[in-house]
């Protein structure tokens, strides 16, 4: 390999403690700070020396993220792993496939494999706690994947291969807010499922399993203000729908169909509004929102359209 490669590559696991060995897809990442933190123990309470004299290593655990362009071939594995699985289904004719990803109480393991020239380190049993998908006026819509991981260990690098399709662009995005088209600066949606960082056993330091606790879907939104309609639903205390919807190039063979993704949250609230006058800048206010699940809704339905035949 070529000693200024790098690459980030990552396939499912089996179980948290058995590591991947094949599938992997190659991801364009913008950054990657995953690493490994190692616990020790020191004889801080022995009163024979007035130094430390003996340390052991206690708990390990994987942590840190990814941060990369919203792709249509490029993401899927990591929204499966944060909403544990997905439901496929094909879509005439052959080569489109759509998958769906709901809120559920499991996560589901992969293999991450950063490599940089020579050195490939191999993180085992990690599962995505944390997405946030950022939306800007002019700027390429990107998300962070944060991820907590059973362990680490060194590989053998090799050659990517990615797929050819490109991102989504700036303009392929459109938001809705109450079924009607919102006109925004900036847009920031986190998800969050909970994973507990704390699963670890006697005769063990690595984590045990990947156990999600309770999700959370919060929303971010700056925008020209132009009207009160949005200061007069937070005043009233009302709710509303968002839906954000990115549609991308044509699928060969598809007959018209696009690269696709979409992000439905039909009942969302407002926690607070902003909006600051400075100068003569232009007036912008700045909304905190939340998504809440409905009797026979989730809070968040993620859509993805494109041709892998499922994850």
């Amino acid at each position: 390999m070529s000693s200024w490669a790098r690459y980030i590559a990552l396939a499912r696991q089996s179980s948290i403690e058995t590591p991947a060995t094949s599938g992997f897809k190659y991801l364009h990442a913008d950054s990657c700070d995953l690493h490994l933190e190692k616990e020790y123990v020191y004889d801080d309470e022995c009163i024979s020396y007035i130094e430390y004299s003996s340390a052991f290593e206690g708990l390990r655990i994987v942590k840190g993220g990814i941060e990369l362009r919203l792709n249509p071939s490029m993401i899927g594995e990591l929204l499966n792993s944060f909403f544990g699985g997905s439901t496929t289904t094909q879509i005439d004719p052959a080569p489109v496939y759509e998958h769906l990803y709901t809120p559920s109480s499991n996560v589901v393991p992969y293999t991450v494999i950063v490599a940089a020239g020579d050195v490939a380190e191999r993180f085992i049993g990690c599962g995505v706690s944390r997405l946030e998908f950022t939306f800007e006026a002019g700027e390429p819509p990107m998300m962070r994947a944060e991820i907590l991981g059973r362990d680490m260990d060194l590989t053998e690098p090799s050659t990517p291969s990615y797929p050819s399709v490109r991102d989504w662009l700036p303009i392929e995005v459109s938001l809705t807010l109450g079924g009607e088209q919102a006109f925004i600066k900036r847009l920031e949606l986190t998800l969050e499922n909970g994973l507990s960082d704390d699963e670890y056993v006697l005769g063990s330091n690595v984590l045990q399993r990947l156990s999600p606790k309770k999700y959370s879907v919060d929303i971010k939104l700056s925008a020209r203000l132009l009207d009160t309609s949005r200061l007069e639903e937070f005043l009233a205390g009302s709710e509303t729908s968002m839906t954000i919807s990115l549609t991308g190039p044509e699928i060969d063979g598809s007959n018209e169909k696009r690269y696709q993704l979409m992000m439905q949250l039909p009942r969302v609230v407002y926690d607070s509004h902003v909006a600051e006058i400075d100068a003569r800048e232009l007036l912008v206010e700045e909304l905190e929102m939340k998504a809440l699940r409905s009797e026979n809704e989730p809070s968040i339905t993620v859509s993805l359209k494109n041709t892998e035949m499922g994850y």
